[in-house]
């Protein structure tokens, strides 16, 4: 049978495109996208394809949204990820979207051409817009957001720049610059995050008796939010928590505007107080200011990326708060994580329906359905993949090396841990992340002598760095990589090091844990005592 010519009709350079995303010999003989491959290699021509393409579908979203097709919108979001995971039959995608198998034919089609028919109009470089309304600011920045989401820091930053120098409106200012500095915080560079949020402060005041009050508030929440965000990432974790928590009582006693944006900010204010509690043990207030957060999402537009945010939260507490253990009322909780993953693809953000796949991985690794869980692990690293960029795949890949080293198939991490090794800036929380996880490793594969040379290495970059958190975790693996070997003292050393580490810095749950390896290391009564005690403060 003889090859499809695309150059033949733009029908048939849409369906050509769709069946050869990964076959850059075909690639180069489409019209639509053989420009990518003029210069540079392969991999990156394939790269800029898939960035093209999901660039593509955003517009075709917007075009869906302005127009109120919503439903439209959210069965094209899920026909998008199933053409591109490639992960189901046809019979089993059109059962998943409710369609008949000539309408999700047809269905396909029709997004497939439309794509196609946006990048054929599309130049290799994109003409830059003119600033002449606060919508149109508006919609650059949700277009930034979503390329800084999958880690394109650099077109991200030149919107950014380009919205902070020239939109009328002092909000879409302040909200460019912060997403600048929540570039530079992913990036590692706090001193620039801080920089950049600076001059966020500087726009506020010297604007702030010209805004109306609850724009004011806004941006205030939204400085403020990023600069707690910051600070938490340093030794000093509780001082991101003050921020927040009087961030919160400020948006609590002044009456807010109604905008769905300005919502959205506030609603992410919130969250984020939930997710550092959470992170520092403090599973009620987590609750609490989730459930509040909840609240005030459910007045935003399905579209708005908080609302999926809000749901993950809110279903992650579920599993690591009260009655863990006997996990109570399970099919209402991963109803909760699916309703989730609809919310995300509501929201068009590639970054989110990765993390709602994966939190889905992670639900049933722990409930001990590996068989359940590895299709959702494979969906989440094709869509990052295909449609992310390296740092969003090297991201979902530390989230799936975290749950599989949990679970009875953590030999699966070894491979992933291996291509992990360059995928971070040396020195880097997460790159130090990948320190923890790969001592661990090594300790479970038998190796407990460079298993404490790995965490010793790590464990002193951490300290210089100021990244105490991971500190204590280090020492708990030194500890019980020691214990096995027989070095005593050593062990008794940093066991009674990390304790002293994660009191101070750590989670109660991260305490918990330690306190168990202290039992289990010195045989002492008193650490198996206040492990228990732990346990029954999170389980209440």
């Amino acid at each position: 049978m003889p090859r499809a010519n695309p150059s033949e009709s733009i029908e048939v350079a849409a369906r050509h495109l769709f069946r050869h995303l990964d076959e850059p010999p075909e690639l180069r003989r489409n019209p639509i996208v053989s420009h990518y491959f003029e210069q540079g290699t392969d991999l990156e021509a394939v790269v800029a394809v898939r960035r093209a393409v999901r660039q593509a579908a955003e517009h075709c979203e917007r075009e869906d949204r302005n127009a109120r097709l919503h439903r439209r919108v959210a069965r094209n979001a899920r026909l998008l990820e199933q053409l591109c995971t490639r992960g189901a039959s046809y019979r089993a995608a059109a059962n998943a979207l409710g369609l008949s198998v000539q309408q999700y034919y047809r269905a396909k089609q029709q997004l497939c051409l439309r794509i196609a028919r946006v990048m054929s109009r599309s130049s290799p470089r994109s003409p830059r817009l003119a600033h002449d309304s606060t919508d149109l600011a508006s919609a650059r920045l949700e277009v930034a957001e979503k390329r800084a989401g999958v880690g394109e820091f650099f077109g991200a930053q030149r919107i950014c720049a380009d919205v902070a120098a020239h939109a009328p409106s002092a909000l879409a200012r302040i909200r460019a610059l912060c997403l600048m500095a929540s570039v530079e915080r992913e990036c590692g560079t706090l001193m620039r995050s801080r920089s950049w949020l600076a001059q966020a402060s500087v726009v506020l005041n010297s604007r702030r008796e010209e805004m109306p009050a609850g724009d004011a508030l806004v941006a205030e929440c939204q400085i403020k939010l990023w600069t707690a965000r910051v600070d938490f990432d340093e030794p000093e974790s509780g001082k991101g928590l003050r921020i927040l928590e009087d961030t919160l009582r400020r948006a609590v006693m002044e009456e807010s505007c109604g905008d769905a944006v300005s919502q959205a900010v506030l609603v992410e204010v919130f969250t984020e107080g939930a997710v550092q509690h959470e992170a520092l043990g403090d599973f009620e207030r987590a609750k609490t200011l989730a459930a509040l957060a909840a609240d005030r999402a459910v007045l935003l537009p399905d579209s708005f990326p908080q609302k999926s945010y809000v749901a993950r939260t809110m279903s992650r507490l579920q599993w690591v708060a009260p009655g863990v253990r006997e996990r109570p009322k399970v099919a209402g909780r991963l109803n909760n994580f699916n309703t989730a993953l609809e919310l995300a693809r509501c929201s068009g953000s590639v970054e989110n329906i990765v993390c709602s796949l994966l939190n889905l991985m992670s639900v049933h690794i722990v409930l001990g359905d590996a068989n359940t869980a590895m299709p959702y692990l494979q969906r989440a690293l094709r869509l990052a993949a295909d449609f992310g960029s390296r740092r969003l795949d090297a991201m979902a890949r530390l989230e799936i090396v975290d749950a599989l080293l949990g679970s009875a198939r953590w030999r699966l991490a070894g491979a992933m841990l291996a291509n992990l090794g360059d995928a971070f800036a040396r020195g880097s929380y997460c790159w130090l992340y990948c320190k923890v996880f790969e001592a661990i490793y090594l300790t479970k594969i038998g190796r407990p002598e460079r298993s404490i040379v790995v965490a010793t290495e790590a464990e002193r970059i951490a300290r210089a760095a100021g990244f105490t958190r991971l500190c204590g975790g280090l020492q708990r693996v030194i500890a019980s990589s020691a214990n096995a070997i027989g070095r005593k003292l050593l062990a008794h050393e940093q066991i009674r090091a990390s304790i002293d580490t994660v009191y101070r810095n750590g989670s109660l749950l991260s305490l918990g844990n330690t306190y168990r390896v202290a039992a289990a290391i010195t045989g002492e009564r008193h650490y198996a005592e206040r492990a228990r005690e732990i346990g029954i403060e999170l389980a209440v």
